[in-house]
């Protein structure tokens, strides 16, 4: 029969401290909208791999910008001769 008793642990794990802009170094402000209706996303990402119903997995590529470097990284793109689709979006 194996016997359990509690014991205090202490264990050491990586938590997010602050989500900082790939580019510039700066910290990325997520809380500078003005109401919770509000919408900023960015999201620039590349994955690959294999997908599944029951999972998935594979090598991932991103990059996090923050509000001021956003712009800089479209005009970087367009500069290139990407074509930057513009436009509105809905829900």
């Amino acid at each position: 029969m194996r016997r359990y008793e509690k014991r205090e642990v202490t264990e050491t794990r990586d938590v997010l401290a602050e989500d900082v802009c790939d580019w510039c170094g700066q910290p990325i402000d997520r809380k500078g909208l003005q109401s919770i209706h509000d919408k900023d996303d960015f999201e620039c990402k590349w994955e690959t791999g294999s997908l599944y119903p029951e999972g998935g997995w594979g090598p991932k590529s991103e990059v996090e910008l923050c509000r001021e470097c956003r712009p800089r990284f479209f005009t970087m793109l367009e500069a290139q001769g990407v074509k930057v689709q513009r436009g509105k979006w809905e829900w």
